[in-house]
């Protein structure tokens, strides 16, 4: 949760863990905040600590990307100018009162968000990543708005549930890739998540396993998609080309 926001800066400063930037093609993936998650009655209790974590959270990135913006003020670096348009871009975004609608489930967008933009663009050309609010999914609306946006990818979530199982708490969610250029689902992923702490970027607090799983499940996806993903935009050797 604490990488979520600053990650949009941490793009400028880190490494990425897909192989060479300069192996990918840069594209764009839309991803879809879920419309319906089934909480357990035990674990809705953690809803509002989770919530309360985020707006803190939020609140801290603001006051950070105000004082970067000030640093930037007279720079004439091209980076430091990229950057500077990315911070307006989210102040912009923060002024339209979307934290008063703010769901846990869309947490699980977010931070997909987040892990991609960090996993894919450790170096120019970079591609984008882009939370889409939810909408009746089905081919034709997939496709108009994916046409409409100019993505390549775009990455819907179903299924998503919490419920005890041998007297733990698990999550299932379905991870959903749709390819514009092939016109249909590329990966269809059911995956079965647990409450424990997997550190790093997914680290959590086991006294509020909701979280621990949304976070687990994102982890889950994202080791899904993240590959259907990079090796279709895997750049094609000269031999390759040649050879065809």
């Amino acid at each position: 949760m604490k990488k979520f926001l600053f990650l949009i800066v941490l793009n400028f400063l880190v490494c990425g863990l897909v192989q060479a930037q300069n192996q990918i093609k840069p594209f764009k993936l839309l991803i879809v905040q879920p419309d319906t998650m089934l909480v357990h009655p035990t674990l809705a209790k953690d809803i509002d600590s989770i919530r309360a974590e985020y707006i803190r959270t939020y609140q801290a990135s603001i006051r950070e990307m105000e004082a970067t913006l000030l640093t930037l003020k007279d720079s004439t670096n091209a980076d430091e100018r990229d950057l500077k348009a990315i911070i307006l871009t989210e102040l912009a975004k923060s002024k339209k009162g979307g934290l008063a609608a703010w769901r846990v489930a869309n947490l699980i967008a977010e931070y997909s968000e987040g892990v991609y933009s960090f996993q894919f663009n450790e170096e120019e050309p970079y591609s984008t990543f882009q939370i889409i609010p939810p909408f009746t999914i089905d081919k034709a609306s997939i496709m108009q708005l994916a046409t409409k946006e100019k993505a390549n990818y775009v990455l819907y979530f179903s299924n998503i549930r919490t419920y005890y199982k041998e007297g733990v708490p698990a999550m299932f969610m379905t991870s959903n890739l749709y390819s514009v250029s092939e016109k249909g689902l590329i990966l269809q992923e059911d995956r079965e998540s647990d409450a424990l702490n997997k550190g790093d970027m997914f680290a959590c607090n086991e006294k509020y396993p909701l979280k621990c799983l949304l976070l687990n499940s994102v982890k889950l996806s994202v080791e899904a998609v993240l590959p259907a993903i990079a090796k279709r935009q895997l750049k094609k050797k000269a031999g390759d080309e040649q050879g065809q």
